[in-house]
């Protein structure tokens, strides 16, 4: 299923990427930009479905590798530069100096909870910054805390709870005007636990957002 998901959107994809760059009339240009815009959309949803279906079958194996923190987060932030340049939101990222340099984690599944939680910040937030920041969690011992900070329109309190629940949304409004499957945090949720670790919220309405999460240093062992 994954192949045969996969390899038709990314024909689609690619080819509507071509005719982008072509030499188009302004209104065909909008056309395309319609279109590529959509095959994201849809890949990051089938993306979404597959790796929620690994989860829930057992099969989704994490690969725990040294890597450089900070070349990671850079270009984890160019990824957003189209919609820091759209909204005119800024995009900053701090690491505490007691991080170090190389970590030992699973790269790939850092970086996607790190792109769902900042693409919901920008979802949610129409002026002001998004936040990033990386330190030596105070209260566990030998993990890192990363926490992605929003000055958007904040989360109602009796909202907050099911978040992290599958297919999950504040309400149909937000779903309507924001798009996205209700899966993004559940799974951002099942990889941090998977990591050892554990993920949460603050945040009150009007004032923003913070989610955070931990994962130890010291990589579990699997059964």
């Amino acid at each position: 299923m994954s192949h045969e998901m996969r390899t038709p959107m990314t024909s689609i994809y690619g080819m509507a990427r071509f005719i982008q760059k072509s030499e188009l009339s302004a209104k065909q240009h909008h056309y395309s930009d319609v279109i590529v815009r959509n095959c994201e959309n849809l890949m990051a949803l089938i993306e979404e479905l597959l790796d929620f279906s690994k989860i829930e079958s057992g099969t989704l194996e994490l690969v725990n590798q040294p890597f450089d923190l900070k070349s990671m987060l850079d270009g984890l932030l160019k990824l957003f530069e189209l919609q820091v340049e759209g909204k005119g939101i800024e995009l900053n990222y701090t690491v505490d100096a007691s991080v170090d340099d190389v970590i030992t984690a699973d790269e790939k599944r850092l970086r996607q909870i790190l792109i769902n939680l900042i693409n919901n910040a920008f979802k949610f937030t129409e002026q002001g910054e998004v936040l990033l920041s990386v330190e030596v969690d105070p209260e566990v011992e030998s993990s890192l805390r990363f926490t992605v900070t929003d000055s958007g329109i904040g989360i109602p309190k009796e909202k907050q709870a099911k978040l992290f629940e599958a297919f999950t949304q504040v309400d149909a409004s937000s779903s309507r005007k924001y798009g996205g499957t209700g899966l993004g945090l559940a799974i951002c949720k099942r990889f941090v636990e998977m990591m050892g670790g554990s993920i949460g919220l603050e945040s009150r309405m009007g004032e923003g957002s913070r989610f955070y999460f931990t994962i130890p240093l010291d990589q579990p062992e699997k059964d």
